[in-house]
């Protein structure tokens, strides 16, 4: 869960927190698996049956799936990334079983251990109405600090990673306030 919990202490020295980017456009439904909108210079973007949307900085990389290992109990995950030489953005999701325990702190260290997350420093805080795992932590193979934040919402696991070299904590703040739940 390297990638879980980098924000947390953090001050901002005066500074308001980044206004969230503003609400998807309306559009007609369209089959592609991925909607896609615009934002100044983020792009928002909702997976398709995610139950969210999250905007990045651009456009990102087509969703990805894997699986987690929940002490034995395996769980595809889907993932989007944006990613260059110099930052890394990542948003994922699993729809977690009945019988996979919802501790979050036992969620994050399981998602570490799964995408090889180093974390040196987590703690738990409420986010968008739910306990979320908030940490920092390295990615094997990137030289970037990433900050992350794993929570549990309507029975999905949502995770969001953000590494920049400058470690910008606006950008990262940016980047989680753009997650934008739908009601199920």
């Amino acid at each position: 869960m390297g990638l879980l919990g980098f924000m947390f202490l953090r001050t901002r020295h005066g500074h308001a927190p980044p206004p969230p980017p503003p609400a998807p456009a309306t559009e007609k439904a369209s089959e592609e698996p991925t909607k896609k909108v615009a934002e100044k210079e983020w792009v928002r973007v909702t997976p398709e049956g995610a139950g969210y949307s999250v905007a990045f900085p651009a456009e990102p990389a087509e969703p990805k799936t894997g699986t987690l290992d929940f002490n034995g109990k395996k769980v595809p995950i889907t993932s989007l990334t944006y990613d260059t030489p110099h930052s890394l953005f990542t948003s994922g999701h699993a729809v977690l079983p009945p019988d996979v325990d919802p501790d979050i702190q036992l969620l994050a260290k399981s998602l570490a251990a799964s995408w090889k997350l180093e974390v040196t420093h987590s703690m738990t805080i409420s986010y968008k109405g739910s306990p979320c795992a908030d940490f920092e932590g390295k990615l094997e193979g990137r030289a970037v600090k990433l900050h992350g934040r794993v929570f549990v919402a309507q029975g999905v696991l949502h995770v969001l990673l953000v590494g920049t070299d400058d470690d910008s904590i606006e950008t990262a703040d940016k980047f989680f306030d753009g997650i934008q739940l739908e009601a199920r």
